[in-house]
């Protein structure tokens, strides 16, 4: 009997030692537990990741707004370039620009008893203006006589035939005269009529540019 009561003592305490065993691995379950809600919390972190990989998207967003903005700085730079290149190909190529004033005409012819094959003088006041941004050659191509019908009477040679180089921003006064026997037709004075108004058309010719200037004049003649 006493046998038997230590037997069952020693059992009860046993199942009593395994039942804390039992608790303790509850326990340590429920530490489980907790540990597993920590990475379940470190899911709501994960949410909050989340959150922060959509502020990351937005960074990525503001990225994109960044690499638009530099690209149309690229393109605001090639533009300037390109306007750059633009200006420095107009002013490479830059074309001569003279602003020519023809005044002061004068006309006349000696018709005395004997009249020479060019009895005709005539002379005026040439201005040129270089405006542009190169110097300038200015030649003389043609003068001609233009009467009051719009005909042309005759045509004489002028000097100098050639002006210049006139640099950018001078301004050039000269006397331009006509060359002796240089009148055609030469046949004196029914050429141009003494008392009569008629326009000198002069054609120049400006780096390659031409251009007509024009004064009119009476005929003055000696008998």
């Amino acid at each position: 009997m006493h046998v038997r009561l230590s037997y069952w003592a020693i059992a009860s305490v046993l199942i009593a030692g395994c039942g804390d065993d039992s608790t303790t691995t509850d326990t340590g379950g429920a530490s489980s537990e907790t540990g597993m809600s920590t990475p379940l919390t470190s899911g709501s972190d994960t949410s909050g990741g989340a959150d922060g990989t959509s502020s990351g998207g937005g960074e990525g967003t503001s990225g994109s707004d960044g690499g638009a903005t530099t690209n149309d700085t690229d393109s605001a730079d090639s533009g300037d370039t390109t306007e750059g290149k633009g200006e420095e190909s107009s002013s490479g190529g830059a074309q001569a620009m003279v602003d020519v004033t023809m005044s002061g005409l004068m006309i006349n012819q000696d018709c005395m008893p004997i009249v020479a094959t060019d009895p005709v003088g005539a002379g005026f006041m040439l201005e040129l203006d270089n405006v542009g941004e190169v110097p300038a050659t200015v030649s003389v191509v043609s003068a001609t006589f233009i009467d009051a019908r719009s005909s042309e009477a005759g045509t004489i040679e002028l000097t100098p035939p050639v002006i210049g180089p006139i640099d950018p921003g001078d301004d050039t006064g000269l006397f331009m005269s006509k060359i002796a026997d240089s009148l055609m037709p030469a046949t004196g004075c029914s050429v141009v009529l003494c008392n009569e108004t008629y326009d000198l058309e002069v054609v120049l010719d400006i780096e390659g540019t031409e251009v007509t200037v024009s004064d009119s004049a009476t005929v003055a003649c000696v008998f």
